[in-house]
């Protein structure tokens, strides 16, 4: 209930559907997820032998489901395939956050920021065609750099292996 009074009020006005799809994702794919793991059973996670890949496509599925249907009865939209799109990877995002041990309440780790990467990608979907001929050269060299430098910098600070300071880069 904590979790859930800190979406509406993060999510309030106009992107209170969000809070209702957030919230869908905890009160059906969370149990969805426990009772098919249990009943079902197969192989466990790598990163948490807790829980089973039944259960986290269960979480998902379901999850991503509901979080379709609550939005569209609290935002009154006609289904849209991006909305559609976008909750889906927003469940997907929840279950796996959802089946990561981190020693507090997996709604407390999966809720806010599933939140607002449902947010971010409602700001920008569907995403535009990438056209590098048309993104300036010196756009392009200044990300670049910003990413090599994150990259060094937290590699070299001990933050990331070498190999994650490469792949971030």
């Amino acid at each position: 209930p904590a979790m859930v009074a800190v979406l509406i009020l993060v999510f309030s006005g106009k992107h209170i559907p969000i809070a209702a799809a957030v919230w869908a994702m905890m009160a059906f794919g969370d149990p969805a997820a426990s009772i098919a793991g249990r009943t079902v059973g197969g192989p466990t996670l790598p990163w948490n032998s807790g829980k089973t890949w039944v259960g986290l496509l269960s979480n998902w599925a379901v999850g991503g489901a509901t979080s379709v249907l609550v939005f569209l009865f609290v935002s009154r939209r006609e289904p849209s395939a991006d909305a559609v799109a976008i909750l889906m990877i927003g469940a997907a995002i929840y279950a796996f956050l959802e089946s990561v041990r981190a020693g507090i309440d997996d709604n407390l780790v999966g809720a806010i920021p599933t939140a607002l990467a449902v947010y971010q990608m409602s700001l920008a979907f569907p995403p535009p065609l990438l056209r590098l001929a048309e993104i300036p050269s010196r756009l392009s060299a200044a990300a670049l750099a910003v990413n090599a430098a994150a990259a060094a910098l937290t590699g070299a600070l001990g933050i990331v292996r070498r190999s994650g300071a490469v792949a971030g880069a």
